[in-house]
């Protein structure tokens, strides 16, 4: 026979065995899209190319590996099969293309030719599954179910990452709980993700993922290089920078940017160029539906998870220099600064309509920087303007009121120089640290109902920074860099000092999510000496001083929104008073439950002192006779010293009152 049967066992030239030959089946590498345009057969050639075009992706196919069936007018039918060259291919176009949006009516759903024949050939007859053991999946919140609700932060220094509980305890000694400690976990730097289920750490082959009850490694993103990441606000999507293909980048797979999903692991969609200095480099909604990136004279707004631009097209705005995303709304905030005759300009589009919301035109800028307020209500620009000479400029801040009709302004003007600028959070205060010399002053500003209030106004402050609690009314007034760590604990609702404090050569201050607690840190990154970090209250006081030495930063672990609505949120307000008791109860019943623990771990210490001095003694009674007769005297002979006694007078005053 001339030809070899596939299950023949034949003998190469070395008289050995070869494999049984085995032929491939099947139809894995074709690949069916569904809802696709419906055209006369007039427009059928033009629609092949677009969909060669979007299927072939990196890779050429053959001339007949796109075929569209039609119905008896030759008008297509509004689906298409694919054939690539491998399975691996087609298998990678079903995960790229499924979701794909051609257009607005158009977005394809593709699946493998097999599943179809999968699917046909499904046995009606009942069969139960067998019960196969499930592998238990990490409680990503789980330190959320802390009974005190205690928050936790990571720390690193030298080679060590560790993580805490930040037990408060009122008993002394007040230090933090420790959970976990790794060396050399990360190879650079660490981030907490945006709702505190990850642990993300760096490493020159990519990035980990970390989490749950055991720090169990979740994920793994490879990109070799990687500098920095950034994560979307709802932990769906990961953005990574790698240096190691800055210049090496291609058009058909960028590698320097990535974005990737965070559940899959998948990479997403690759991106060229980008800086460290301008990082991040996309900015992502609220709601991670869109993010955005700027460029010159455009904003590239792109959605997800398709990965592509809305309306296949950037939005076009000459000379645009930064933009915001609302907190709370798909509204985008750009300003454009001066161009010939035109004035700069303020404006707020509507995302994906491109409608412009609000724009408002203003004279003699220099430049403006856009401010957010946490409940999206308010957008405040500070905007930096100079004289029609130019001589002298100063600052103005102008306030939009996104909810109200027509989008009002007010405007707030302030003389000097402008130190600092923050948003109340979850508030509708602002403060401003302002003024020339070296002690500016604090102003603090209310935007009410028709008008913004001046609060009050501090005079000769040792501040260049200002660090608002979390959730509002308290800020701390902090004099960092040439002020060495001077510390003001501020009330704004009642304008009053709470206390003031020093953490000499600080550098970074956090606030953890729930504002109870502050830390202050100096950082090796800033300053050889002195490193370590405090742990202070709300109100001024002193919780805890931990020194490190080549410490290098401190991140409190962030928590995701609150559950509770609005209502339940106000009802505990109003009865605070009545909860208040109950967790003093609390706290009062776990001190004195902390007090009799250190009490039996005293006693327990006590005790091993006195049998341990018990033993010694016994050893030393042990060993008196053997102490005499080397001595030849008897020990410790009360003959063999002498007491003396002396008295001493002293004057100790001395008065001339009669009694």
């Amino acid at each position: 026979m001339e030809r070899k049967l596939e299950s023949e066992r034949l003998t190469d030239l070395e008289g050995k065995l070869e494999p049984d030959v085995v032929k491939e089946t099947g139809f894995k590498n074709i690949i069916i899209i569904d809802n696709i345009p419906q055209v006369e057969a007039s427009k059928i050639p033009k629609l092949q190319k677009v969909l060669a075009k979007i299927c072939a992706h990196d890779d050429s196919l053959h001339e007949n590996a796109l075929y569209l069936p039609t119905d008896s007018a030759g008008k297509t039918l509004g689906f298409a099969f694919v054939e690539y060259p491998r399975p691996e291919k087609a298998a990678q176009a079903v995960e790229r293309l499924n979701g794909y949006k051609l257009d607005k009516n158009h977005i394809f759903v593709v699946n493998s030719y097999e599943d179809f024949d999968k699917y046909l050939n499904i046995s009606e007859t009942y069969v139960t599954p067998k019960i196969t053991d499930v592998p238990e999946i990490e409680n990503l919140r789980s330190w959320l179910l802390d009974s005190r609700a205690m928050d936790q932060y990571a720390i690193r220094w030298a080679n060590e990452t560790e993580i805490y509980w930040n037990d408060t305890t009122i008993l002394p000694p007040n230090k933090p709980t420790p959970i976990i400690s790794k060396s050399h976990w990360t190879e650079s730097l660490i981030y907490w993700s945006p709702e505190g289920s990850y642990l993300a750490t760096l490493h020159n082959q990519g990035i980990i993922l970390w989490g749950g009850s055991k720090w169990s490694k979740i994920v793994r993103f490879q990109h070799p290089g990687v500098k920095l990441i950034h994560f979307s606000p709802k932990e769906n999507y990961l953005v990574t920078l790698s240096s190691a293909f800055a210049e090496t980048d291609t058009t058909k797979d960028p590698q320097s940017i990535i974005i990737w999903d965070i559940r899959s692991g998948k990479k997403l969609r690759g991106f060229p160029g980008g800086q460290s200095n301008q990082w991040p480099i996309f900015q992502w909604s609220f709601d991670d539906k869109y993010f955005a990136r700027l460029g010159t004279d455009l904003i590239s707004v792109y959605e997800t998870p398709s990965m592509s631009l809305i309306e296949k097209k950037s939005i076009p705005i000459p000379g645009v220099k930064d933009f915001a995303w609302s907190p709370t709304e798909h509204l985008l905030s750009c300003w454009v600064p001066e161009q010939g005759n035109s004035a700069a300009r303020i404006v707020l589009m509507e995302i994906p309509s491109r409608k412009v919301k609000s724009q408002r035109n203003l004279l003699n800028v220099s430049d403006c920087k856009l401010h957010w307020q946490t409940n999206g209500e308010f957008l405040c620009v500070k905007v930096d303007k100079h004289s029609k000479t130019k001589k002298s400029t100063f600052t103005a801040f102008e306030i939009f009121r996104i909810n109200e009709k027509d989008v009002p302004v007010e405007v707030i003007e302030t003389k000097g120089t402008i130190v600092a600028f923050s948003w109340e959070p979850k508030g509708n205060r602002l403060a401003v640290i302002h003024g020339e010399g070296p002690r500016p002053d604090i102003s603090f500003y209310e935007v009410q109902a028709k008008k913004v209030v001046c609060l009050g106004t501090l005079e000769k402050r040792q501040a260049n920074h200002l660090f608002w609690s979390p959730q509002g009314q308290f800020i701390v007034l902090a004099g960092l860099k040439q002020f060495n760590g001077v510390l003001e604990f501020f009330n704004v609702a009642d304008m009053e000092t709470l206390a003031t404090g020093e953490h000499f050569l600080c550098t970074d201050i956090e606030w953890d999510p729930t504002g109870r607690f502050l830390a202050t840190y100096v950082s090796h990154w800033r300053h050889p000496s002195e490193n370590g970090y405090n742990i202070w209250s709300f109100f001024g006081r002193l919780v805890s001083t931990t020194p490190r030495e080549k410490f290098y930063q401190l991140y409190w672990r962030p928590r995701p929104a609150s559950l509770l609505t609005d209502e339940q949120e106000q009802e505990i307000q109003n009865n605070l008073k009545t909860i208040s008791k109950k967790l003093a109860a609390l706290d009062s019943k776990e001190n004195e439950a902390a007090k009799e623990s250190l009490a039996k771990q005293r006693k327990q210490l006590k005790d091993e002192w006195v049998r341990y001095l018990e033993k010694n003694r016994q050893i030393y009674e042990e060993q008196r006779k053997n102490r005499e007769s080397l001595r030849g005297y008897p020990s410790d002979p009360e003959s063999n010293y002498e007491v003396i006694e002396d008295l001493v007078e002293e004057v100790i005053e001395e008065t001339s009152e009669v009694i």
